[in-house]
């Protein structure tokens, strides 16, 4: 199907026009993804998305959970263009310069921003005490999702995005601006069949003393490429971004995550933490980006993968890029195998071999869900973890 042709079956405003306009503009320049990363890290999928077409109708079910709670105004659909005024002012503030597209982004990319088929417009206007629950189910595609979230000053909401269904692909961009002293947190739960071929963008900047907190399960699909950053720009204000990832049989995952700190002040830490068994193969890059008029900022991360299998692969790459002296920045990394006095402990007290690495892969991920900021949310990407690990 024809870029013009697709966007005639859209209603949308003038700057999401635009917006679809620069990213074909870059799709039909933009290189195919190698899936090679340096001279020995190949993460090839088993089935190629160049014959991959845009469809402006997938069959979705998509619902959003607000519990009638005030504060909470919201568009969820394809045709965008059926806003309030006020909805059309809102979706200008995340197609301007701040979120433009990298002239070097990759093709899957351009296309999920070029060819989205639905939109999701969420505006903040105060502290929601309960959970904001978006639900994507689709079993035909691809889809493709926009997800903008515009937080106003002082407020605070927690969103939890869940992903399943058994579609070839499925694209997602989500754009969060937080203003001076909101709190976002930002969840994910993708439990795709291992069928789907994922490719996520995630992007967020943060204002004066704004929070903006990412946690991220990743249990299914065939194949997904994730890319997450934060940019920090205002004084004061911080970010975490927590990855948790379990691949087995023949998944491929490739996740990066980058914080940039542009304001004074300003905090980050990344955690990303995985589990492979069976020949899965996983990737992970870390970046955090200290720029030079950032003084007194303070960046971490940690990447650590444990390995179930003598076939598994895992590779963790940490970096940082330091361009004033007046900051603390550290990083580490781990890729190991289960330590057997452990397992051995275990399986003397009556546990046979299954059970006790479950048990021990139960104790690895448990750090992690105190960071899902609620415990509901928790307590749902913990039985997660254990149902696909059954």
């Amino acid at each position: 199907m024809k870029f013009d042709d697709f966007q005639k079956t859209f209603d949308e405003p003038k700057c999401i026009k635009d917006y679809r306009k620069n990213a074909f503009n870059l799709f039909e320049k933009a290189p195919y993804p190698l899936f090679r990363h340096g001279l020995t890290i190949s993460l090839r999928p088993q089935t190629s998305l160049r014959d991959l077409q845009p469809n402006p109708n997938p069959k979705t079910n998509i619902k959003v959970e607000t519990s009638n709670c005030q504060g909470i105004r919201y568009f969820q659909g394809r045709d965008i263009g059926k806003t309030a005024k006020d909805g059309e002012k809102r979706i200008k503030l995340f197609t301007t310069k701040d979120w433009a597209i990298p002239k070097e982004a990759e093709k899957l990319y351009t296309f999920n921003q070029a060819f989205t088929n639905n939109f999701l417009l969420l505006h903040i206007t105060k502290e929601i005490k309960k959970p904001i629950i978006v639900t994507i189910e689709a079993d035909e595609g691809p889809l493709n999702t926009t997800i903008f979230i515009h937080a106003e000053k002082n407020s605070k909401a927690t969103i939890l995005l869940r992903k399943e269904g058994k579609l070839h692909y499925m694209g997602e961009e989500t754009r969060i601006l937080a203003e001076s002293n909101a709190h976002i947190t930002f969840a994910s739960l993708q439990t795709l069949s291992e069928k789907t071929f994922q490719v996520t963008s995630r992007q967020a900047i943060t204002k004066n003393d704004a929070e903006v907190h990412f946690v991220d399960a990743s249990l299914g699909s065939q194949f997904t490429k994730a890319h997450i950053t934060t940019n920090l720009q205002g004084k004061g204000s911080s970010s975490t971004n927590t990855a948790v990832y379990l691949a087995r049989n023949n998944q491929r995952l490739d996740l990066s995550t980058d914080s940039i700190h542009t304001g004074e002040h300003t905090t980050s830490n990344i955690v990303t933490k995985g589990v492979i068994n069976d020949q899965a193969k996983a990737l992970s890059r870390g970046l955090v980006k200290i720029n030079k008029k950032a003084s007194g900022a303070n960046g971490y991360e940690t990447q650590d993968a444990l390995l179930l299998s003598d076939q598994a692969e895992a590779d963790a790459i940490p970096n940082l890029e330091i361009y004033n002296p007046d900051v603390k920045c550290s990083h580490g990394s781990t890729v190991g195998q289960i330590d057997k006095d452990t397992l051995f402990y275990l399986m003397s007290r009556g546990l046979n071999k299954k059970q006790a690495i479950q048990k021990i892969v139960e104790g690895y991920f448990t750090p992690i869900y105190s960071k899902f900021k609620d415990e509901q949310l928790a307590t749902q990407v913990q039985n997660a973890v254990v149902e696909a690990m059954t």
